[in-house]
C-alpha cells in the first residue's frame, strides 16, 4: 500500500492585487524564501511576481535562483 499527501498554503488575500499595483507603479517585485527553487518558482508564478514568459526568456538566470547563486552574483 502507498499513499501520497500534498499540502499547499494558499496565497494571502490581496497578494495578487498588491503585486499588480507594484508592477503598474514600475516596481520590480522579487521574493526571498527558504523554500525549494521549484516551490518558490510556483509561488512566484501564482502570485504574479514572475510570468511564464519571463522564465522562458531568462538568459541571465537571475529571475529565479538559489542562495548560493545569489551570493555569487552580488
Amino acid at each position: 500500500m502507498a499513499g501520497i499527501f500534498a499540502l499547499m498554503d494558499p496565497l494571502r488575500d490581496g497578494i495578487k492585487e498588491a503585486i499588480k499595483t507594484c508592477h503598474k507603479a514600475g516596481i520590480t517585485v522579487r521574493m526571498c524564501t527558504g523554500d525549494s527553487l521549484d516551490t518558490a518558482t510556483a509561488i512566484s508564478l501564482e502570485a504574479g511576481i514572475v510570468t511564464e514568459e519571463e522564465l522562458k526568456n531568462d538568459t541571465t538566470g537571475y529571475i529565479c535562483m538559489e542562495g548560493e547563486q545569489f551570493r555569487e552574483a552580488i
